[in-house]
């Protein structure tokens, strides 16, 4: 365990592994904007940096479909070539997060895998549901 804001704790826990599946997350009641954004923003700098410190293989960074929201249209698939274009500021924290990945692969070859993990209904599955289900 550790806190992935603090980079001596990332560096502890990357230290003698080949890759990293950064998927951390804490939700907090009460927390804004700001202190998801310092999680996010942070904490992805964090794990890159110790990545490409350690000479690690490969990173797999937990991206959002909101990364790109804006730039599909509704009912659209979201393809790996989906410009990024936020549509909250959320999904901006995960943009950063995407176009770190690319600065750490292009300067430090480290292979980055950003996965836009989204919400997916069954073709059963009516917009309206989907909308009522979002909205709760």
């Amino acid at each position: 365990q550790g806190d992935i804001t603090d980079f001596d704790s990332v560096l502890r826990a990357t230290k003698g592994v080949d890759a990293v599946v950064h998927l951390a997350l804490v939700r907090r009641r009460g927390w804004g904007d700001w202190e998801s954004a310092h999680q996010n923003i942070i904490g992805t700098y964090n794990v890159f940096e110790a990545a490409s410190r350690f000479g690690l293989k490969k990173v797999v960074f937990a991206s959002s479909n909101h990364a790109c929201g804006y730039a599909v249209k509704e009912n659209d698939l979201v393809g790996p070539d989906a410009p990024l274009r936020p549509d909250s500021f959320y999904g901006a924290n995960k943009a950063f997060g995407e176009t770190l990945g690319r600065y750490y692969s292009d300067k430090h070859n480290l292979s980055v895998i950003c996965l836009r993990i989204g919400w997916f209904p069954g073709l059963e599955d009516p917009s309206d549901r989907f909308r009522e289900t979002l909205s709760q």
